[in-house]
């Protein structure tokens, strides 16, 4: 669209993208907001900023900062006897062989029933995967994004169980399947607290958030990150910028909140965040989402992400095929991405 001329005056950009719309000079320079004494740029926590940084420039800000978590069914945990995800986190054992075991448990192909689905578009690799990779003590990248991490004993184990989910226990839908939450016949689905927002629409089960499960390296999570952006080339900068202005400020982002967990120190420790509707409870969303925020990383990004992103799916959809063995497609990916990241 920015190539056409087509593209709008303010957009929303993801994590994975800033690095190249700067790199490439696609977005506009909002400093200026730093110096607004009716903005409060100061209220906005400084790391979710990062990404959209450089120097000393502002080419974004952030309105969601969502953290990867677990929705389950309380009727399917109830009819197999399983203590919940809560229950076992509250005792210390919220484990991914917790999770193993209560997706296999719940599965029951005979009425469709899958015990976890941990990914809504197979396409998205990265965002159902960290989680897992980063608790079994692997990365995807190492720190100053140069070279591809996940070809690891480590970071075989961690895309290992995924894969047994899905071709071992069967308790994962084959790779296609568009199978929801929201039809009752997944026991836990792994996805962003913004998901919230068509659960809560969910009336035929009992429903509840959970943190993410904890491996051999601890517990572990990735936030998302969305944010608005003033588009280069636009007619109307000005304008452009005061609507950014007004839909990033604290009462644009405490309308938003019930859906998009707000980077606004103000909002998101307020009712407005907390009590913004029936379900999830406070305590819920104090555990499941403000707790496993402290600590939390984002998902990397990269100039060149389209690419390394292509590279990656590309090993991705044959293990999904079953066509190479995890060690293999692994093993691909570094190939494969490492002249990317140079």
């Amino acid at each position: 669209m920015r190539a056409s001329k087509t593209a709008p005056d303010v957009a929303w950009v993801v994590e994975r993208s800033v690095p190249q719309l700067i790199e490439a000079n696609q977005l506009v320079d909002i400093s200026s907001l730093k110096n607004d004494s009716s903005y409060n740029f100061g209220d906005i926590i400084p790391a979710t900023l990062a990404m959209f940084k450089k120097g000393e420039q502002v080419y974004g800000i952030p309105f969601s900062t969502p953290p990867m978590i677990l929705f389950y069914n309380k009727n399917l945990f109830k009819e197999k006897g399983l203590k919940t995800p809560t229950e076992l986190y509250k005792e210390g054992n919220w484990t991914y062989d917790e999770f193993q075991k209560a997706a296999k448990a719940i599965t029951d192909p005979s009425k469709g029933v899958y015990g976890v689905k941990m990914l809504r578009d197979w396409k998205n690799w990265i965002d159902p995967l960290l989680p897992i990779v980063w608790s079994y003590g692997a990365d995807v990248f190492n720190t100053d994004t140069t070279s591809f991490a996940l070809n690891t004993p480590e970071g075989q184990k961690a895309l290992q169980l995924y894969n047994d989910l899905i071709f071992k226990d069967q308790s994962h839908p084959k790779p296609g399947d568009q199978l929801t939450f929201e039809t009752g016949k997944l026991g836990m689905y792994t996805d962003r607290y913004s998901n919230v927002a068509k659960t809560r629409a969910v009336k035929d089960f009992e429903w509840d958030i959970a943190p993410m499960p904890k491996g051999p390296a601890g517990a572990a999570t990735s936030l998302g990150l969305a944010g608005y952006a003033v588009i280069q080339g636009t007619k109307y900068p000005a304008e452009s910028l005061e609507w950014l202005k007004f839909i990033s400020g604290k009462d644009g982002m405490s309308a938003t909140s019930a859906y998009f967990v707000p980077p606004r120190e103000s909002v998101l420790r307020s009712d407005v965040f907390l009590k913004a509707a029936p379900q999830p409870s406070p305590e819920s969303i104090q555990m499941a989402v403000l707790d496993q925020m402290k600590g939390a990383r984002y998902n990397p990004g990269h100039k060149n992400w389209a690419k390394v992103d292509a590279a990656v799916l590309t090993q991705m959809d044959r293990l999904y095929t079953q066509s190479v063995s995890v060690k293999d497609a692994l093993a691909m990916m570094e190939k494969e991405v490492n002249p990317l990241l140079k």
